[in-house]
């Protein structure tokens, strides 16, 4: 019986023990499938951080190599904003020491300049007071002359106008020049001087009759009779007066300005005439003289080609 009993407990016993161990060894084998499981995972995640690991180690590269050409990039710039500010200065230095330089000649110079000018002025003052005194000298030499020539005019008849010495000087620097119309004129200076001498030239405004007749000239027998532009100086301009030396001689056409330098010519001689019957004795001789030498001044005006 206690054999019996013992096998039982034996059997028993075993059968415990198959359970416990196959209780033991399923739970172990789970333990083990979770565990494997969990190593994959955390495998799966060091892979994961371990290609993280080297994006971050390739883009720290990437950096250190950007931060090492930011960093030489930063010390060249530094180099040259240091040699740029070296020659700025060194160029404002020149700069403030070339205009101390011209300042300083250009105040010498002036100071010069100064003392120059003062010298200039005295001398010029010197030269004006002798200029004064010779120009005094010279105007009552010239007005002596001209008052011996007025006070000599009505002992001359006006055919011998032009043999007085005085007159002559006139003739050639004033009065033919202004009578010297051109290459082939209407007449001559000579003849124009004898009729306004004579008091036979006359001076007129174009009459519209005239004017209308010199438009209408078309033919060619007519041009040729009538020959274009003025016939004083020659130039093709528009015709504005006439005038004739004489009754017997035809009427010549003239512009403006020819127009011009015979007036200036005739009111020069009928000065002269009005001064040789003593129409001006109420004046000073100073005053009669100035307005000869505004009619000179008139023809020599009137010579200007506009």
């Amino acid at each position: 019986m206690w054999r019996a009993l013992h096998n039982q407990t034996r059997q028993q016993l075993e059968q415990l023990q198959k359970t416990a161990y196959t209780d033991t060894r399923a739970s172990l084998q789970e333990t083990l499938t979770q565990r494997e499981a969990a190593l994959r995972q955390r495998m799966s995640e060091i892979a994961s951080l371990q290609s993280d690991l080297r994006v971050i180690r390739a883009k720290r590269a990437e950096e250190v190599i950007l931060i090492g050409e930011l960093q030489h990039s930063k010390e060249s710039s530094e180099r040259e904003l240091a040699d740029l500010s070296r020659r700025l200065f060194d160029e404002a230095h020149q700069m403030i020491e070339t205009e101390r330089r011209e300042k300083h000649q250009l105040q010498r110079a002036h100071e010069q300049s100064r003392h120059k000018l003062r010298r200039t002025e005295s001398a010029l003052v010197d030269v004006q007071e002798q200029l004064r005194a010779l120009r005094k000298e010279i105007q009552s030499d010239v007005l002596e002359e001209f008052k011996n020539f007025a006070e000599s005019l009505p002992t001359v008849s006006l055919r011998r106008l032009h043999s007085l010495e005085y007159m002559k000087q006139n003739l050639v620097e004033d009065i033919e020049p202004c009578l010297r119309f051109g290459s082939s004129p209407y007449t001559t200076s000579r003849k124009i001087l004898e009729s306004i001498l004579a008091r036979s030239c006359v001076l007129e405004a174009l009459p519209e009759e005239r004017k209308e007749q010199l438009g209408a000239t078309t033919s060619l027998w007519d041009r040729f009779l009538q020959p274009s532009g003025c016939q004083a100086c020659g130039r093709d301009v528009e015709l504005t007066h006439q005038f004739r030396i004489s009754s017997f001689d035809e009427w010549a056409c003239i512009d403006r300005y020819c127009r011009d330098r015979l007036i200036a010519v005739l009111t020069f001689y009928d000065f002269l005439r009005r001064l040789r019957a003593g129409c001006y004795r109420h004046r000073s001789m100073d005053d009669i003289y100035q307005e000869y030498i505004r009619l000179k001044l008139q023809m020599s005006l009137s010579r200007q080609v506009p």
